[in-house]
C-alpha cells in the first residue's frame, strides 16, 4: 500500500512537470523556448553551413534568407561562429491562437572563421541587440521572420564599458 502510494506521487509529479511540455505552458514559456531552439539551430546551421537544420524551427522563406547568407561566408571561404552569451524576453504577445511574437534582449558574441587556405577570418565581435521573433504554430512553432529593432544597446550594468557598434553587427538581421 505504501509503495503504490509512492508510485502514485511521483508520477502525479512527473504529470504535473510535463504539463508546459504538452503545450500548457504560458505565452512567455512558449516564445522563450521558439526562441532558444531557433537560436540554438541558427547557430548549428552557421557552424555546419547547413540552413536545412533550421527546417523544423523556420519557414521556408527564412530559411532560404539563411541559406544564402552562408552561401555567401561559403564563397568567401568563412564560417560564422556563434555564442549566445544572455537572451531576456521582454514581451510575448498571441494576436491569434496560432501566431506567437516575441521581443527579446540578446547579446551575442561572433566571429568569422577562416576555412580555406589563404583566407584570413575576421575578429571576434559581441553585439546587444534587441529582436522581434514572429513565430506561427505548424507542428511546432516555426519562425516566421525575425527583424533588428535595436543594436549594441548599452548593457544594463552601466560600469561594463559600451561594446562600439560596428557594420557587421547590424549588416543583417541573421548575421548575429
Amino acid at each position: 500500500m505504501r509503495r503504490s502510494r509512492a508510485l502514485l506521487f511521483v508520477t502525479s509529479l512527473a504529470t504535473l512537470a510535463a504539463t508546459p511540455l504538452l503545450g500548457c505552458s504560458s505565452p512567455l514559456r512558449q516564445g522563450e523556448h521558439a526562441v532558444r531552439e531557433y537560436n540554438t539551430a541558427l547557430v548549428a546551421a552557421y557552424r555546419q553551413s547547413d540552413a536545412s537544420l533550421l527546417d523544423p524551427f523556420a519557414s521556408a522563406a527564412e530559411v532560404n534568407r539563411v541559406k544564402v547568407l552562408i552561401e555567401w561566408k561559403q564563397s568567401a571561404g568563412l564560417v560564422l561562429e556563434s555564442t549566445l552569451e544572455s537572451l531576456e524576453v521582454v514581451r510575448v504577445e498571441t494576436p491569434t491562437p496560432d501566431t506567437l511574437e516575441v521581443e527579446t534582449r540578446e547579446r551575442w558574441r561572433y566571429f568569422d572563421r577562416a576555412v580555406r587556405p589563404g583566407v584570413t577570418g575576421r575578429p571576434e565581435v559581441t553585439a546587444s541587440m534587441r529582436l522581434h521573433y514572429r513565430f506561427v504554430r505548424q507542428a511546432t512553432w516555426q519562425l516566421e521572420r525575425v527583424s533588428t529593432l535595436a543594436a549594441d544597446e548599452p548593457p544594463k550594468d552601466e560600469s561594463t564599458p559600451r561594446t562600439p557598434p560596428t557594420t557587421a553587427a547590424t549588416a543583417t538581421d541573421h548575421e548575429l
